[in-house]
């Protein structure tokens, strides 16, 4: 009720998972998969949204996000920051065994630019249907896998999504403006 005094809360159920959703989940993220139902709980009513979860804290203004192309997030597992730009089809991953294909890095689905669309969330609910999650990033590999079929995702700066343990690995790359922290914890939903 709290929340309600600043904020319009909409409420709903958590999305029901399949196995095939399980399976490509680490154990912490099984719940995760329920925020896919933003694209459709905010339309008609809303032109984007930013989708954060709840161990990632904004310490700026957000503004500046609805500026970009959605679908966007920041890209982890590449060594380059793709900002501004769709990602290269075959940049997604390298053939495997089996038909199958080692991916190379997806979104990090912490902090994700999207336009609401039931449309969308229609044919994401279909794709889940044939979904065969080459991770256990949960719903940011479904959603790498998902968009990069329909044209790709945008690339945000680290700003928008930076994670703890980046400032050591990225060195004096890091970003020093940052608009939001991801803490990385044991329960993301």
């Amino acid at each position: 009720k709290l929340l309600s005094l600043m904020w319009e809360v909409r409420t709903c159920e958590h999305l029901k998972t399949t196995p095939q959703m399980d399976r490509a989940s680490h154990a912490r993220l099984r719940m995760v998969w329920s925020k896919l139902q933003l694209v459709k709980l905010l339309d008609p009513d809303f032109d984007l949204c930013v989708v954060i979860d709840t161990d990632t804290m904004a310490v700026k203004s957000m503004n500046e996000l609805f500026w970009h192309q959605a679908p966007a997030a920041v890209w982890r597992g590449t060594k380059t920051i793709l900002q501004g730009k769709k990602r290269d089809e075959r940049s997604y991953g390298t053939p495997g065994g089996a038909g199958r294909v080692k991916p190379l890095g997806g979104i990090n689905g912490g902090l994700v630019l999207m336009r609401p669309s039931r449309f969308e969330f229609t044919e994401m609910m279909r794709h889940l249907e044939t979904y065969r999650g080459t991770g256990i990033g949960a719903e940011q590999d479904f959603l790498t896998d998902f968009w990069k079929n329909k044209g790709g995702i945008v690339g945000l700066p680290r700003k928008y999504n930076c994670q703890m343990h980046q400032v050591a690995l990225l060195g004096p790359q890091a970003p020093e403006d940052s608009l939001y922290w991801q803490m990385v914890s044991n329960h993301s939903e």
